[in-house]
């Protein structure tokens, strides 16, 4: 019986403490982490979509032209 008591003791204690509030700190910090990771997953993404939309737009003829003429300069 003794026991069985001691057991049930130390199940409410433990239920007690999973109902109190977490450390806040803690799931401020997740928070601000997963923030920062899928920022800069989104802000890499858009750089890279920028840089590879601006490498392969299409040229108009006098920007071809102006090309040719700046690689037969040696600019």
């Amino acid at each position: 019986m003794f026991e069985k008591k001691v057991f049930l003791d130390s199940a409410l204690i433990l239920l007690k403490q999973t109902k109190e509030q977490p450390n806040m700190w803690i799931v401020f910090f997740a928070i601000a982490v997963f923030g920062l990771v899928i920022g800069s997953y989104i802000y890499g993404y858009y750089q890279t979509r920028d840089t590879y939309v601006r490498k392969h737009r299409d040229l108009t003829e006098a920007e071809k032209l102006a090309i040719r003429e700046m690689e037969r300069n040696g600019r």
